[in-house]
């Protein structure tokens, strides 16, 4: 509803290249937060396993949300 969002970060980022490949970053960071006691060793094991699951169904859709962003892009630019 926009008052009470929120998101956690868990320093895993999957970014998403022109061609539809997907590239998941900052693994070290994941691994360095861990070691700092920054994020549980069951949020570390959750951002692995959500990374796992988004990247191949991202690739598997690309064209799909690629589309849904353009239409959003120009939503918001008109």
């Amino acid at each position: 509803d926009g008052k009470n969002s929120r998101f956690t970060d868990l320093y895993l980022d999957i970014v998403c290249l022109p061609d539809g490949r997907t590239e998941v970053i900052d693994q070290t960071d994941l691994n360095q937060a861990l070691a700092d006691a920054v994020i549980t060793q069951t949020q570390y094991d959750f951002a692995l396993r959500t990374a796992c699951t988004l990247q191949p169904r991202i690739e598997a859709e690309f064209a799909r949300l690629t589309a849904f962003c353009k239409e959003l892009y120009d939503e918001l630019n008109a």
